[in-house]
C-alpha cells in the first residue's frame, strides 16, 4: 500500500511549477518526501526498477489527493491524461489546479465538472492548502511560514505564461494567447479522429503493406522519408508533383508514395463517388472513417497555422510530427483523385517542412 498523500499529475515541461508546489505543501502541511509523488522532480520520482504504468496506476488509485496541474503542456501529455483517467475511475478526491493561462472553459468537459484553483491567485492557493489539509485530515502550519512560497507560485505561472508568446503569431500578445488556448481546447476534441486516422493507417501498413527491408512501423517509414520536397513553393502545381520529382525520390520516399496512393488511388476513367470507395483500406466503413478523420485533422492544422504560427505548433505539438508529414503525402495522393489543386494546402506543407527541419524524433511530454 502506497504511503503517498499527494500525487502531483503534470507534464515534465512544468517541472519548475511542480517543484514550487512541493515546497508549498511541505511547509504548509508539514509533509515529508515520502508523502508527495512528483515524477519529474528529484527526490519525489518513481521507485527505480518498478514498472512505470503499474506504479502510477496503483498510486493514482490509492493516493489521498491527486492534484492535476493543468497547463497547455499537461493537456498534451499521454501520461497526464492516463493519470486523470485512472483517478476518474477511482472516484476519489481530485483537485484541478490551472496554470500558465489555462482557464476551466478551455478544458475537457469532464475536468470542468470539478471546481479548481488558479496558480495566479494567492487567494486560490490559500484555499487549496486549506482544502488539502481538510481532505488529508492534517493540520495547516502558521500562514506566515508559507506566504513566500505562494507568491513564488503566482510569479512563476505568470512568467511561464508569457514565455508562450511566439514571434510568428498575432502581434497582440493577448490575442495570440487567446488563439493558443482555443487551439488547445479544439485539440482536446480530436481524440477519436486522431485514433481513427493513425491506427487504421498503421494497422494497414503493418498487416498488408510492409515488406522485407521496409521500416517496421508506419511512423518509421514516415520519419525515414521526411516531408515531400518541392511542394511549398507558391503556385506549385501539386497535381504534377510526382511526375516532376519521381526520379529524385529515395527508396523510403518511393515506398511511402506507393503506400499513400494505395489509400488514395488516382482516379481512373468512369470512376464516380468518393475516393474511399476505391481505397485499399478495407472494409469500406473503416476507409470512410479514415477519410473523414484525415479531412478534419488537415483542416484543423491549416486553420491554426495562420493563427498561432508554425513555431507554436512545432513547440507544443511536436508529438504530431508524424501525423503532419503523413498528411502532406496523403494530400499529394489525393489531388491525383480530385484532379484539382484545391485551396489552402500550402500552409500544411509549410508546417510539415518547418517541423521536419526543427523537430527531431518524438516530442517529450
Amino acid at each position: 500500500m502506497s504511503t503517498v498523500k499527494i500525487f502531483i499529475s503534470h507534464s515534465n515541461t512544468d517541472e519548475e511549477l511542480a517543484r514550487n508546489l512541493i515546497n508549498l505543501f511541505r511547509l504548509a502541511l508539514n509533509l515529508s518526501h515520502e508523502d508527495i509523488r512528483c515524477t519529474s522532480v528529484d527526490g519525489y520520482k518513481l521507485t527505480i526498477g518498478n514498472n512505470i504504468e503499474a506504479q502510477i496506476r496503483a498510486e493514482v488509485h490509492d493516493v489521498g489527493v491527486l492534484l492535476a496541474l493543468i497547463t497547455p503542456f499537461s493537456l498534451n501529455s499521454t501520461y497526464f491524461l492516463f493519470e486523470l483517467g485512472a483517478r476518474w475511475g477511482a472516484e476519489k478526491p481530485f483537485f484541478p489546479l490551472f496554470a500558465r493561462g489555462i482557464k476551466p472553459s478551455s478544458v475537457n468537459i469532464l475536468i470542468q465538472q470539478f471546481h479548481g484553483a488558479n496558480c495566479e491567485s494567492e487567494g486560490d492557493l490559500h484555499q487549496l492548502v486549506k482544502d488539502l489539509a481538510n481532505s488529508l485530515k492534517i493540520n495547516i502550519q502558521p500562514t506566515p511560514s508559507f506566504l513566500k512560497e505562494i507568491k513564488e507560485i503566482v510569479e512563476t505561472s505568470v512568467r511561464l505564461k508569457n514565455i508562450d508568446i511566439f514571434e510568428d503569431g498575432d502581434p497582440d500578445p493577448s490575442v495570440q494567447k487567446k488563439n493558443q488556448l482555443e487551439m488547445w481546447s479544439e485539440d482536446m476534441n480530436l481524440g477519436d479522429e486522431l485514433s481513427d486516422f493513425w491506427n487504421t493507417a498503421n494497422t494497414y501498413y503493418i498487416n498488408e503493406f510492409c515488406e522485407d527491408g521496409d521500416p517496421e512501423t508506419l511512423e518509421g517509414l514516415i520519419f525515414a522519408a521526411g516531408c515531400p520536397k518541392d511542394a511549398t513553393t507558391p503556385n506549385t502545381e501539386l497535381i504534377t508533383w510526382y511526375s516532376r520529382n519521381s526520379h529524385y525520390l529515395n527508396h523510403d520516399q518511393r515506398r511511402l508514395w506507393k503506400f499513400v496512393t494505395a489509400i488514395y488511388p488516382a482516379r481512373a476513367k468512369n470512376q464516380t463517388g468518393d475516393v474511399w470507395l476505391y481505397s485499399s483500406l478495407k472494409p469500406e466503413e473503416e476507409a470512410r472513417a479514415f477519410h473523414r478523420a484525415r479531412r478534419r485533422i488537415a483542416t484543423y492544422f491549416v486553420k491554426w497555422v495562420s493563427t498561432v504560427g508554425m513555431k507554436f505548433i512545432a513547440t507544443n505539438f511536436g508529438s504530431r510530427r508524424g501525423y503532419i508529414i503523413f498528411l502532406t503525402w496523403l494530400e499529394l495522393a489525393l489531388v491525383q483523385w480530385t484532379r484539382q489543386e484545391g485551396p489552402g494546402k500550402q500552409p500544411l506543407f509549410k508546417l510539415a517542412e518547418y517541423i521536419d527541419q526543427n523537430i527531431s524524433g518524438r516530442h517529450k511530454s
